[in-house]
């Protein structure tokens, strides 16, 4: 039980969150905070909290913070710490590091920019990846502006690993969340090279995300749902 807890705490931050930035008109507002509940096996196992902070260029600072754990009989078989950092500018990605603290060790990732790809990092890998590249913080702006099937690399902000997907938009669905019924925009993501259906989200017209599911491997879902 316990091994099985570990495969789905491993699985958690890589669905990071889902937003979009605040419109390209602010500036010189002040850091727009955004929350979101994390479930599991029906337990509350802790927060995702992202802010953004956008200057007078339009740069974007995407801060990301993401506080789980998991128990097992009163005794905790999982903790996971991780905070990144996005710079966003039109739309594309200049730079991002993210460090997770996870049973105690430290992983790290960082990426950066360069005129025709992007460099990933890791202590132990280095790679070159087209500046489509989308993170599994699902920050990207236009993301959620398709209407048809959309191929997708991910770039995996826990562990620096490439994940070709298919996303697709599945049509507007009527939700219930927090008493109230809303309508959103429904997407599906798949893993190309298996078909796996891996996320499915609820955006609302502004690109923010209501809900998402995530499908872990071991047939886990785990559930985000907008906070505050």
């Amino acid at each position: 039980m316990i091994r099985h807890c570990l495969k789905v705490s491993a699985a958690l931050i890589a669905a990071a969150i889902v937003v979009t930035a605040t419109p390209a008109t602010a500036t010189n507002t002040a850091p727009v905070r955004h929350a979101f509940d994390v479930r599991a096996k029906g337990a509350n196992i802790g927060q995702h909290v992202f802010s953004i902070d956008t200057l007078e260029d339009g740069t974007k600072y995407v801060d990301i913070e993401a506080k789980l754990k998991l128990k097992f009989v009163f005794v905790t078989v999982f903790k996971l710490h991780h905070q990144a950092q996005e710079i966003w500018r039109d739309g594309r990605l200049l730079s991002m590091k993210c460090v997770t603290e996870k049973n105690g060790e430290r992983q790290e990732m960082q990426a950066v920019a360069k005129d025709e790809y992007i460099l990933v990092q890791t202590p132990d890998d280095e790679m070159h990846l087209s500046q489509d590249t989308v993170p599994t913080s699902f920050t990207r702006e236009d993301l959620w502006q398709t209407t048809d099937a959309r191929d997708l690399v991910l770039l995996d902000t826990l562990n620096g690993e490439r994940k070709p997907a298919r996303l697709r938009f599945e049509g507007r669905q009527q939700v219930e969340l927090n008493g109230t019924v809303r309508d959103l925009r429904y997407f599906t993501l798949t893993e190309t090279e298996t078909g796996r259906l891996s996320y499915q989200f609820w955006i609302d017209d502004s690109g923010m995300a209501a809900r998402i599911l995530m499908h872990a491997k071991d047939g886990t879902d785990v559930h985000y749902t907008y906070a505050a």
